[in-house]
């Protein structure tokens, strides 16, 4: 059951996989030249512009211009109107390396001015109406950007570097032909040119100005040599202008600029000196570019118009600087690193993402074009194929490309209208525009409005055009000779030649070097050497990559090291001394000789030896494999002085020397199983020991007195070596037979020549051994160091009984030595050889290791050795037991004494990598809760970070941030880099997060009388910010005074601040209430005037509440008895009295608005007038200056003049009669 759903799986992973959209290489040419011609959907000015060519006038923004130098010109930066500096030097530098590089990779589909589309309204690949004009379109749409780049660096002081307001272009969603009929104001050009920027404090962007043009001398020169001579003078402008402005600050020096400043301007100022001396061939600019080579690094980030690291690496590797190809290189690893399981590179930001994951694949491009592998990597391709559609949803990003494409890209133009109608005409379909897109293509919003993944620009196609010729050059390559490209001969380096013996070649391209560039390589990697010859004293594969006009030739050559084999000879036995020799000579070759694995001192071709040992010799030279061979030299065989007592068991004890084999054939045929032998020798002042060691398949011991006959061993010793012709009273012949218990002696021995001899015969597999004790005494010898005896050693075999049928001898080479000492061989007594101990260095770990680490060296022991150990070759104060604990790197050594006798190890190399250096951390600290903690380190390349913090925090990106902050996140954050494996130490930084205070304590409502004076708000709380909104709004320090003009309530808010954090805001509600008046009504007659406009102002409302029997004044009266036809007076009124008769004593209450400057007319003769104002006035001041003369009411009176007045002042609510002598008016 488990099988089938396993074979169920795999097969709906195969219909997945085979759904995907499969990119043909004739997609990827389709791809490019739509890709590229989006550039021409983006032409300012007169274009013509294809996506707007049929749109009214077709043409926009024909006014840019610093007063009369035209500015007309150059590419929209993406959907909106504005020439940015920033993107527009970085994307067409981009499209032009690209060509350069790989200019195989681009065709001629169409011509400059796209007629053949036009005249056939078809702009489609596949209608192929395109009319081909004999120049590679990519150059057609660049020669567009450099006509403006010309006018943007007129002369050396001279550079316009962004036309137009960003700000003023984004007020207004319509196509580039209406924007410029538009005001400046709301980003057109009605009102005359568009704002410019001139003379920025900025080297970079003049820099990519200036590189392009250099590189457009180059690439144009075939098609247009004038045009090509323009180029490269303003590309001199603009090295004059970028080597005054050596900063990068002038990236946002104008208002509606949306672009960053360049994070450094070496980078694009290198790629302006390589392309002059590419374009000039003046050393200098060359020299100037090199000097800047310790600026150029991995960004780690990726490859935009604010870091071009990578093209200023592949320009210093193309100069032939290590460093250049070391940081590209490592760019290169670190994308590929970071491609998926579906090989496609997630890189950059989430916005406009696609556009760094085509740039990194346009940096691999490069790389594949600076190594000349014709390759595509996986990582590259992957990319690519994602971008073009190949994934799970078939999602391609690219506007108009595959079966699903993004139908609402943030573009005006391609839409073709202004009334915001998002549906892109037939015309416009292949767009050809990289929108930023996404890593979830099944999540794709395709959404106008969402920039980060809608929006695309001239910066965003760049790399992808690049890459796109890159892999046409490779599966599609153009044939150049359509453009009529010559001067293509191919460079010759000649036969395969060889370094041993010469040490170095220099190899010839045979090619001028005028109008061309060269390169080369070794192994396929890109080394230093631009001229036409390289002196080369390496091994390797060399190629030459000529480069002239972008047309390539290659030529390799392989450069050998081989050394002659070396031959020592046979291996040799000693006779005083031997001459060894190597056999191999040649200039800057190296000999090491070493003697039982030690390293000697001589370093010649031959050396002299008197020692045996094994001898081995290793002949090297840079850039050559070494060769060695070893030779065994030997001592004669010899009997060796032993000091270790001797037991004859029949087992070879270690004291015995290496045997020597008995080899001398006397009798028959002997082979190495029916008989074979060898021996071995010592002796100390007592006795001679031998051990023989026999094969024999076939043991007999059946012959009786014919001992011989049988298997046995015959010994011979003439102990003075006297040579004589028969044996003397010291020569003496011994048998020791198989599987006998007695020594036999030979027939010519002298008397009792057995005695005190014995042996052991002990039986192994395959034959025998038998050891032998022969005392110095019965041999009538003085044993001493030096001493020669006459020797010689027989083995018979008997095979199947009878007669023997075999004999060896060591020496003899006839069957005499029974009865003739002078066939006997020579044996010297020599003393124990003084072994040299061996010196051997273990490493108890890595010898690789990181500052601070250590690894523990240990040497080989025995008992009586003694130590020294060394550090690049001095001695090590103290070290000298068998093990050493080093901490430092470098070569080191052990000399092992013993017995006299030192021995040095070979070096053990020890590699200390240093650490980083300690962080140094940064945050936003002090911060309040629920803000969020942003923490920081210094970038390092390559690094790897570790964070830790309270509660157990850690995090492993260098900008960490935590999200809504508590407090009891405060506390110390230490971080370390790991680079190399090495970590640095910690770097702190203490953060502290404080607790948001509550709101201050208000009291709330507030309320006040329309127009009453207001007091300033109070609260209580420290550090009081004021607000008239509840969120957002700008506050004040100082506290609002309510305004009381208006009935209703208003709200106040406020907060506190304490340690730097903000509270909630407290609401205090301000009421505005209406003005009220209290009148008391007497029963009876009353005299009343009103100071509030009431709200209901009929007679009839005003005394609704009240029993009256009448209201009247000059103006006429009022009976609520009587019908309501017969009533003159109709409204109450500021600044009149009126006599009210109440039925009842009565509370009278007026409510509504309170009113000042009141001015209230006097007619002349008795008025009856009201008191508008809310507290008392003194009758004369308000009357000073009026005609009024008498005043009285119910209360009394007062006279102008008079002593006896019984009222001095106008009360509120109360009216007056006054005489005025004539019509005047009184101020209230």
């Amino acid at each position: 059951m488990k099988i089938s759903h396993v074979i169920a799986l795999l097969i709906s992973m195969t219909l997945l996989l085979n759904t995907q959209a499969q990119i043909s290489h004739q997609d990827y040419v389709k791809a490019g030249w739509m890709t590229a011609r989006m550039y021409g959907g983006n032409r300012s000015g007169h274009g013509p512009n294809w996506l707007i060519m049929t749109y009214n006038s077709g043409r926009d923004f024909i006014k840019d211009a610093d007063g009369s130098h035209n500015l007309v010109g150059g590419w929209h930066d993406c959907g909106d109107h504005v020439k940015f500096g920033q993107t527009q030097f970085y994307a067409t530098y981009m499209l032009l390396l690209g060509y350069s590089a790989f200019p195989e990779g681009y065709d001629d589909f169409y011509s400059f001015d796209y007629r053949g589309y036009k005249a056939a309204n078809d702009f489609s690949f596949e209608g192929k109406k395109g009319t081909p004009n004999g120049i590679p379109d990519i150059l057609d749409e660049v020669k567009y950007a450099t006509d403006y780049f010309i006018k943007c660096i007129p002369n050396g002081t001279t550079f316009y570097s962004q036309v137009g307001n960003g700000n003023y272009d984004h007020k207004n969603w319509v196509t580039s032909v209406t924007m410029a009929t538009y005001s400046n104001d709301q980003g057109g050009e009605a009102g005359g040119a568009r704002q410019i920027k001139k003379n920025p404090n900025d080297g970079s962007m003049v820099s990519f100005c200036g590189a392009t043009l250099a590189l457009m001398s180059r690439m144009y020169r075939h098609f247009d040599a004038a045009y090509a001579d323009q180029c490269l003078q303003h590309a001199l402008h603009a090295y004059q202008y970028a080597s005054a402005h050596k900063t990068n600050t002038g990236g946002t020096t104008i208002t509606g600029s949306f672009y960053g400043k360049d994070n450094k301007w070496q980078d694009n100022y290198v790629c302006l000196l390589a392309e002059l001396y590419w374009a000039t061939g003046d050393e200098a600019y060359k020299t100037e570019a090199l000097s800047y080579a310790a600026n150029i690094s991995d960004h780690g980030w990726v490859l935009d118009y604010e870091n071009s690291d990578d093209l200023a690496a592949y320009a210093l590797a193309k100069l032939g600087n290590a460093r250049g190809v070391s940081e590209l290189n490592k760019m290169c690893t670190r994308y590929k690193n970071a491609a998926n399981s579906s090989n496609v590179m997630e890189v950059g930001s989430t916005w406009g993402r696609l556009r760094y994951t085509a740039s990194a694949a346009f940096v691999l491009a490069l790389q594949h074009a600076l190594n000349n592998d014709g390759t595509i990597h996986t990582a590259l391709k992957g990319s690519i194929d994602y971008i073009l559609g190949q994934n799970s949803a078939n999602q391609s990003f690219i506007v108009g490309f595959g079966s699903k494409s993004p139908q609402r890209p943030h573009h005006r133009n391609v839409f073709m209208n202004d009334s915001k109608n998002y549906t892109i005409p037939t015309k416009n379909k292949q767009h050809g525009y990289l929108v930023g897109g996404t890593f979830t293509p099944g999540s794709f919003p395709d959404n106008i409005d969402d920039y980060a993944t809608s929006e695309g620009g001239i910066d965003y196609n760049a790399g992808l055009v690049g890459a796109l010729g890159y892999i046409n050059s490779i599966y599609s390559p153009v044939d150049q000779s359509k453009f009529g490209f010559k001067n293509c001969n191919s460079p010759n380096l000649g036969a395969d030649v060889s370094l041993c013996g010469i040490g170095s070649v220099t190899l010839n391209a045979q090619l001028p070097s005028s109008g061309r560039t060269f390169s080369w390589q070794r192994n396929g990697t890109t080394i230093a050497g631009t001229s036409n010859t390289l002196t080369v004293s390496t091994a390797g594969t060399y190629k030459v990559i000529a480069d002239s006009a972008g047309c390539i030739t290659t030529d390799e050559i392989v450069v050998s090291a081989e050394i002659p084999n070396v031959n020592l000879g046979d291996d040799k036995v000693l006779s005083g001394s031997i001459t060894l020799d190597a056999g191999v000579s040649g200039s800057g070759l190296a000999y090491t000789w070493k003697r039982n694995g030690v390293q000697l001192s001589q370093t010649t071709k031959t050396i002299t030896v008197s020692d045996e040992g094994t001898y081995s010799v290793t002949v090297s030279g840079s850039g050559c494999t070494s060769k060695s061979d070893e030779v065994v030299i030997t001592r004669p065989p010899a009997l060796v002085k032993t000091t270790t007592a001797i037991t004859i068991d029949g087992v070879k004890d270690a004291s015995y020397p290496a045997s020597t084999p008995i080899t001398k054939a006397l009798v028959g045929t002997p082979s190495a199983t029916n008989l074979s032998a060898s021996w071995s020798g010592l002796w100390d002042n007592t006795n001679i020991y031998l051990f023989v060691s026999v094969t024999d398949n076939d043991l007999r011991n059946d012959s009786n007195n014919s001992w011989w006959d049988d298997d046995g061993v015959e010994i011979f010793i003439a102990g003075k070596n006297n040579k004589g012709t028969s044996y003397g009273a010291n020569d003496f012949q011994w048998g020791f037979v198989w599987n006998r218990t007695s020594v036999i002696a030979g027939s010519n021995n002298p008397a009792n020549s057995t005695t005190g001899l014995s042996f052991k015969i002990v039986q192994v597999t395959g034959g025998y051994n038998i050891e032998i004790l022969i005392p110095w005494s019965r041999i009538g010898v003085t044993p001493s160091v030096g001493h020669v005896i006459g020797f010689d050693v027989a083995v018979n075999d008997d095979d199947g009984g009878g007669t023997r049928d075999n004999k060896i001898a060591w020496h003899a080479t006839e069957d005499e030595g029974w009865q003739d000492p002078r066939v006997f061989g020579e044996l010297e007594l020599i003393d124990a050889p003084v072994i040299a101990p061996p010196a051997i260095i273990t490493a108890g770990g890595s010898t690789t290791f990181c500052d601070g680490e250590s690894v523990t060296l240990s040497a080989n022991t025995a008992a009586g050795y003694t130590y020294q150990w060394k550090r690049n070759g001095t001695n090590i104060t103290a070290a000298t037991s068998s093990t050493y604990t080093a901490n430092q790197a470098g070569a080191y050594t052990v000399v092992v004494t013993a017995n006299g006798i030192s021995t040095t190890s070979d070096a053990t190399t020890v590699t200390v990598k240093a650490k980083p250096t300690t962080p140094s951390p940064t945050a936003n600290s002090p911060l309040c809760a629920g803000a969020t903690l942003n923490l920081n380190t210094t970038f390092v390349a390559n690094a790897t970070y570790t964070w830790s913090g309270p509660n157990g925090y850690t995090a492993n990106t260098r900008m960490p941030s935590r999200t809504n902050v508590t407090t009891n996140m405060s506390g110390t954050y230490s971080v370390t880099t790991t680079v190399n494996g090495c970590v640095s130490n910690a770097g702190s930084i203490a953060i502290t997060v404080n607790a948001i205070p509550s709101a201050p304590i208000v009291t709330s409502p507030v309320n006040y009388e329309q127009h009453q004076t207001a007091q300033p708000l109070t609260a209580n709380g420290t550090n009081l910010t004021w607000y008239t909104v509840a969120t957002n709004g700008t506050g004040s320090t100082t506290a609002p005074t309510p305004v009381t003009a208006t009935i209703g309530t208003i709200n106040h808010y406020v907060s506190q601040t304490v340690n730097s954090c903000e509270s909630s805001r407290a609401t205090i509600a301000v009421i505005v209430n209406p003005a009220k008046q209290t009148i008391t009504l007497a029963q009876g007659w009353n005299l009343i005037s009103i100071n509030v406009s009431p709200t209901h102002n009929t007679v009839e409302q005003v005394f609704a509440n009240v029993n009256v029997d009448i209201v009247k004044n000059n103006d006429g009266f009022y009976k609520p008895s009587q019908n309501a036809v017969f009533n003159s007076l109709k409204t109450i009124e500021l600044g009149k009295a009126y006599l009210v008769y109440a039925n009842t004593a009565s509370t009278l209450e007026i409510e509504g608005s309170r009113n000042t400057g009141i001015q209230t007319p006097l007619a002349q003769g008795w008025n009856m007038i009201g008191v508008p104002r809310t507290s008392n006035v003194a009758i004369s001041t308000t009357i000073s200056g009026t005609p009024a003369q008498v005043i009285k009411n119910f209360d009394g009176f007062y006279q102008v003049g008079g002593n006896t007045n019984s009222i001095t002042n106008f009360i509120p609510g109360q009216g007056y009669y006054i005489y005025a002598t004539a019509a005047g008016i009184i101020s209230w």
